[in-house]
């Protein structure tokens, strides 16, 4: 059984770098260049690439949970992950570090995609007119603006659990 373990912790690697990857190329690459071209070509732009995205992120939370507890229960450890006596030792904080930035991350974007399929992805009806269209794109600007700054915070979550897991790794 030992290389599905093995396996698991590269799946889990691999995952963490998609993860990360992608909270960088859309905070730093994909936000700036943008905010640089006509908003309607931004906005299909960003859509086509954000839909890679939407699906790279969800299944990135999704293996690193399913990995990190498999690897946990082969390390005989998982009773013992919400007891203090792991939690305090080196190894358990980072581990910790790590559970902690991934719980965050999945409300975030949970938060995230509730927005961007309620606010940024709404079609008005044909109907719709002028004060309803800059109703949109207040409520659309005003999303816009959270999101950017959630980017930065999710990568700076990012950034912690992949130190929690590097530290944990090398036992620093």
């Amino acid at each position: 059984m030992e290389p599905v373990y093995q396996l698991a912790m590269v799946v889990h690697i691999y995952s963490a770098i998609v993860l990360v990857g992608s909270m960088f190329f859309n905070a730093f690459i994909l936000g700036p260049a943008l905010k640089r071209i006509p908003p309607a070509q931004a906005a299909t732009v960003g859509d086509k690439i954000g839909a890679g995205l939407r699906i790279a992120g969800p299944a990135s939370l999704v293996l690193l949970v399913v990995t990190g507890v498999m690897r946990l229960h082969h390390m005989h450890l998982l009773g013992k992950f919400f007891g203090w006596s792991f939690m305090s030792t080196r190894y358990g904080s980072r581990i910790w570090l790590m559970f902690l930035a991934w719980f965050v991350l999945a409300v975030t974007g949970t938060l995230s995609l509730a927005w961007y399929e309620k606010v940024l992805a709404k079609k008005l009806p044909f109907t719709a007119g002028l004060r309803d269209l800059e109703e949109r794109r207040a409520a659309q600007q005003k999303v816009s603006d959270w999101q950017e700054r959630m980017n930065y915070v999710n990568v700076t979550i990012g950034i912690l659990a992949v130190l929690g897991g590097s530290f944990a790794r090398v036992g620093l």
